[in-house]
C-alpha cells in the first residue's frame, strides 16, 4: 500500500488540533517492538488461487515472488489487537511507561506499519498492561515502506510540533531505523535511535551510531 503525503497530512490534522511547544519526541513502533502480538498477514500465492500466512516479522521482510501479492484484504487481522494473545516486550514497555510518566516537556508517539483503524485495539493493549494511554497519539501509515514513518516524523517536527531538541526512536525493523536515523542525521537534531532485537527469545535494544549497529 502506497501513502500519499495528503493522506498522512490529513490523518495527523484529526489527530493534533494545535501546534505544541515539546522538547522531545518518543516515537515507537508497536507490533514487536511493544508487543509481541499474534496477527497476520494473508498472502496470496499462486496467482491467487492459494495463500499463506505471515507474521508480523516475516512480513516486515519477505518481498512477494512472481505470483504472490498482498491486497487489502491481506490485512484484516491488524484492523484490531488480540489483546489476550499479544505480550509486552517487557525492556520496550517499560520505557514508554517513563515517557509516559516523565514530568518533562514531551510528546509520546506509536507509529505502527498497521492502519489507523488499530489504533483501538493498541490503546486497549496499552491499557491492559496499566500504561495510560491518554497523552499518547497513535498514528497507523498503513504500510511497511519506512519512507512512511519518516514522512509522519517529519511532518511532526515541521508542522505538529516546535522547539523539539531531541527524537527517541525505536523499531525493530533495520530499514527503519536505518531511513529515520538517516533523516535526523541530515536534519541535524540530536536523537536515540535503537533497534529491537531477538537474541536467543530475549529481546534487547541495540543503539543505531553512525548508521551502524
Amino acid at each position: 500500500m502506497v501513502v500519499s503525503d495528503f493522506y498522512l497530512r490529513k490523518l495527523i490534522k484529526n489527530l493534533v488540533l494545535e501546534s505544541e511547544s515539546v522538547e522531545k519526541l518518543r516515537v515507537l513502533d508497536f507490533d514487536d517492538t511493544i508487543a509481541e502480538t499474534k496477527e497476520q498477514v494473508k498472502l496470496y500465492t499462486d496467482g491467487g488461487k492459494s495463500f499463506r500466512m505471515l507474521d508480523s516479522d516475516k512480513f516486515a521482510v519477505y518481498q512477494p515472488k512472481k505470483g504472490e501479492y498482498y491486497d487489502e484484504s491481506s490485512f484484516y487481522q491488524f484492523d484490531d489487537v488480540d489483546v489476550d494473545s499479544a505480550e509486552p516486550v517487557g525492556i520496550v514497555a517499560n520505557i514508554l511507561r517513563n515517557f509516559v510518566e516523565s514530568t518533562g516537556s514531551r510528546r509520546v508517539l506509536i507509529l505502527t506499519a498497521r492502519n489507523q483503524a488499530a489504533e483501538s485495539g493498541i490503546r486497549s493493549f496499552l491499557k491492559s498492561i496499566n500504561i495510560n494511554d491518554e497523552n499518547i497519539d497513535v498514528v497507523g501509515v498503513g504500510s511497511k515502506d519506512p519512507v512512511a514513518k519518516v514522512r509522519v516524523i517529519h511532518h511532526y517536527l515541521t508542522k505538529v510540533l516546535t522547539g523539539v531538541k531531541f527524537v527517541s526512536f525505536f523499531d525493530d525493523s533495520g530499514p527503519n531505523v536505518t531511513a529515520v536515523k538517516d533523516y535526523l542525521t541530515q536534519l541535524n537534531i540530536p536523537h536515540d535511535v535503537a533497534r529491537v532485537v531477538d537474541e536467543e527469545g530475549l529481546k534487547k535494544l541495540v543503539r543505531i551510531v553512525n548508521n551502524q549497529l
